[in-house]
């Protein structure tokens, strides 16, 4: 489950390589994102758990020519941020959610709960979206 306490909507993440799909902006009631399936946890490999979350933070858009029919499309180009977060478990029962909070400064948590938590953050659903991509430099797809 995501939530985005960011100003844009993140298209993509993911918790060690396992997609959580896109987030929408977190509002009072809602964090965003909705569930998707599924992650591995061993609790019998140690007390701390260590987890690589990857998100989209910003982007660009490009023109792509079709060089056989000649159409073009708006194609966007994503960029990411990644950072090791330790899982901080809420539950003592066997959890049910991998929880991602993804803030505005770039900081993120991740929580094991038994249940869906409410946002931590409660952003007003009218905040500024800045999720629009501005043209790529040079309108062309930057280099990987």
């Amino acid at each position: 489950m995501g939530y985005n306490y960011t100003n844009r909507v993140i298209e993509s993440y993911t918790v060690d390589y396992v997609s959580g799909g896109d987030i929408k902006l977190s509002s009072v009631t809602s964090g965003g994102g909705g569930v998707s399936c599924c992650f591995e946890y061993y609790p019998d490999l140690g007390e701390k758990l260590l987890v690589k979350v990857r998100w989209q933070v910003d982007g660009c858009t490009y023109v792509l020519r079709n060089p056989v029919t000649n159409a073009t499309a708006d194609v966007r180009h994503l960029y990411y941020q990644e950072k090791m977060v330790e899982v901080e478990r809420k539950t003592k029962g066997v959890p049910e959610f991998v929880e991602t909070h993804i803030f505005p400064n770039g900081s993120v948590k991740v929580f094991l709960t038994a249940e869906m938590s409410s946002p931590i953050l409660r952003l007003d659903a009218t905040r500024t979206d800045r999720s629009s991509f501005p043209r790529c430099k040079n309108g062309k797809r930057p280099p990987q």
